[in-house]
């Protein structure tokens, strides 16, 4: 279950003195993210939001090296159903291939966005048009970075999902 906390884009998030991703007391270090509106169209520069959240050192790494292979393992499930089409275009024809690429590319992608849900990342945080969301695994600090943020109250306050 994930703690969605939504706040204002114009609103700096405060967070709890505590790692967001394993929960420690006074964490070391921080980690700086950014993430982007995909709302915003096509135009690549557009959408962009960093924070900078409170981590230990070892839980940043974590947290960046998450966010790398969720694009990574993306782009990798394209490129094997792509590699899919090109074998079988040659043995089976052009539409057959085709059919059975398109089958594994949305079999694989469904079945990542399923391990996904089941596995959901300790925190991340989703840019919108007027609202940035953030989602944290652990519910009690989803609940103090709430109580920390005011402004989460204008921006539709604590939910689960």
């Amino acid at each position: 279950m994930v703690t969605k906390v939504p706040l204002p884009r114009r609103v700096t998030p405060q967070f709890p003195d505590r790692c967001v991703v394993c929960g420690s007391p006074a964490p070391t270090g921080s980690a700086v993210l950014h993430g982007r509106d995909s709302a915003m169209g096509r135009a690549w520069w557009a959408g962009w939001r960093s924070i900078e959240v409170p981590s230990c050192l070892l839980c940043g790494f974590r947290l960046h090296a998450f966010r790398l292979t969720r694009s990574f393992v993306s782009i990798g499930i394209v490129i094997t159903a792509w590699a899919i089409f090109f074998f079988l275009k040659a043995r089976i024809g052009g539409i057959g291939a085709g059919v059975s690429a398109f089958a594994a590319g949305l079999l694989g992608l469904a079945g990542y966005a399923a391990w996904g849900e089941r596995h959901p990342p300790p925190f991340d945080f989703e840019p919108r048009q007027h609202a940035v969301i953030f989602l944290f695994r652990d519910p009690g600090l989803g609940q103090e970075f709430s109580v920390l943020n005011p402004g989460s109250a204008e921006a539709g306050r604590l939910t689960s999902a």
